[in-house]
């Protein structure tokens, strides 16, 4: 008997109908196939009729593997779950709406087989019912020949987001990484990418199907904000995974920017396909775009336009984008031809994109929705996130790489997180504030290099909270952190959930503060202690 080869994951929550009708499908498609395949599927603590669905299949179907789960542990923590239980070398998430055309599993496990690739795109045709449609002329056949990573980015590009299109080199993955997906991936709506990424940069063999094979359910999905998802999250996860000036993520990026996200904007606003509110985006955003002018203008117009000008303005960004996509499909003919065809193909590609002024980090500004406006300086390489619940009341400056982090939503927990900063506060090079309840930093604060600041952890010290992956446990947070006016934090503290730092205390460097400081204290050490009290000191009291 030959050992299984391919280990198909179905995540379901509450889609009983949806999840009958696939595993269906695919149990007259696995005729004969049953020893190559593992079908393992995950409840998710569904409360409908879907336990009954698994349980009247698993009992006349030995292949298939029942997962249960007794809380809800989101999207993300689903699927990240089901890895913990795969054996196979191979490993293909499928969605419960998504079917596979017809002969496409036996294509699938031949190429899988014969190729060993790391990563197979299978593609896909979107439908409002995908059981009850067709693709005309299907063609389940894959091509034997590997393609290179350039033209495998280039040709998949965002799409590579869709988790039923993707098939991948479990092994693989679970050698570059043991602990799975780490904690900037969940609760993104994009944990999937933490393998396909980490596959695309380690490598070597890429397949690609010879036509659509995946029959895919379109607007079926909910719970999260696309345009955040895609417009926020996507970029960030890409320069975390690849680098900022990565060839292979510049090309995802491209690709999201000017042909995605403008369908995206276009579509939410007007078809009112999601809850689309321009608050949810990093306020400004645009900003960071200098010298990119018809660019921003085009999506200053799809953000708050008139549905004739936003239309315009997504034509216009989608045809750079289509644009851009021809040269990099001359680029990579051209450079089959040698070192002066790659010459010539990087020269022409190099300049199409600096005439059409190439959007890639242009969602990367901000300017806090305080309802004043204040001047805010920012240094480059910031990350940010959940930009909504900051209040700003004076002037703030940010060194090179800072991260500001306000987590709205996590997996299936909702916060309502606010960071407060007054006037004329700073932050030096790589500070890091994490927010999902209350973080106050008040008038004139001053945050030295490598300050960490949060009021959350992962989970409390409950013992059954402690046998889970740190990434899976809920966030818990002590309380909020309130840093007084005239405060200095120095180089490399981390201010802990729960402490209130009083007015003109100063706290050393690398220490970690777990208590309160008191008004004018100086403090140091790990865990951070009182090493004396500024004589004189006559502070007013924390704002509460």
């Amino acid at each position: 008997m030959s050992l299984p080869l391919l280990t198909i994951i179905i995540p379901t929550y509450n889609r009983a109908d949806y999840l009958e009708r696939l595993l269906a499908v695919l149990r007259e498609e696995l005729v004969d196939l049953d020893s190559l395949v593992r079908v393992l599927v995950s409840d998710n603590a569904s409360t409908d009729r879907t336990p009954n669905v698994i349980e009247a299949v698993a009992r006349s179907w030995e292949a298939l593997i029942v997962q249960s789960h007794s809380i809800n542990l989101g999207p993300d923590g689903n699927f990240c779950s089901c890895l913990l239980r795969v054996e196979t070398q191979y490993c293909w998430i499928l969605g419960d709406d998504d079917v596979p055309v017809s002969g496409t599993l036996r294509s699938v496990l031949h190429a899988l087989s014969k190729c060993r690739p790391d990563l197979l795109y299978l593609q896909s045709a979107w439908f409002s019912d995908a059981f009850g449609a067709d693709i005309v002329n299907a063609d389940p056949g894959i091509a034997n020949k590997p393609i290179d990573v350039f033209d495998f980015t280039r040709r998949t590009n965002y799409w590579l987001t869709f988790i039923s299109s993707v098939v991948f080199d479990f092994a693989h993955y679970k050698r570059l990484a043991p602990n799975g997906p780490t904690e900037e991936f969940m609760g993104t709506s994009l944990v999937q990418l933490h393998w396909v990424l980490l596959l695309l940069r380690h490598g070597s063999k890429f397949l690609i199907s010879n036509g659509p094979v995946i029959k895919a359910t379109g607007s079926n999905s909910g719970g999260y904000s696309l345009v955040h998802v895609f417009g926020v999250n996507l970029p960030r996860l890409v320069d975390l995974s690849l680098g900022a000036n990565s060839k292979l993520g510049g090309i995802i990026k491209q690709s999201n920017a000017l042909s995605n996200l403008p369908r995206l904007l276009y579509t939410v606003r007007f078809a009112h396909l999601g809850d689309f509110k321009l608050e949810s985006l990093p306020p400004d955003f645009l900003d960071k775009g200098k010298g990119q002018g018809l660019t921003k203008l085009l999506y200053r117009t799809l953000l708050v336009g008139s549905p004739m000008a936003s239309n315009l303005a997504r034509r216009l960004l989608q045809s750079q984008g289509k644009a851009l996509e021809w040269c990099l499909a001359v680029r990579a003919r051209l450079r089959h031809l040698g070192r002066c065809g790659a010459w010539i193909a990087d020269g022409l590609y190099r300049r199409v994109r600096i005439a059409f002024a190439w959007t890639r980090g242009v969602f990367w500004g901000m300017r806090c929705d305080s309802a004043e406006r204040h001047p805010v300086f920012i240094g480059p390489h910031g990350q940010f996130l959940g930009l909504r619940g900051v209040r700003l009341h004076g002037r703030l400056t940010l060194g090179i790489r800072c991260r500001i982090e306000l987590y709205h939503r996590y997996a299936d927990q909702q916060f309502h997180p606010t960071l407060w900063i007054g006037a004329n506060v700073s932050m030096e090079n790589d500070c890091h504030i994490g927010v999902v309840n209350r973080v106050e930093l008040h008038d004139g604060v001053m945050l030295a290099s490598r300050v960490y600041i949060s009021d959350h952890a992962h989970g409390d010290t409950d013992k059954s909270i402690l046998e889970m992956r740190p990434v899976l446990r809920p966030l818990y947070s002590k309380g909020p952190v309130i840093v007084g006016r005239n405060a200095w934090i120095g180089e490399g503290a981390a201010i802990m959930p729960g402490v209130r730092i009083g007015e003109g205390a100063i706290v050393g460097a690398n220490a970690v503060v777990t208590r309160d400081v008191p008004p004018g204290a100086v403090v140091g050490g790990v865990p951070a202690r009182i090493i004396k009290i500024v004589s004189g000191a006559t502070p007013a009291s924390v704002r509460s």
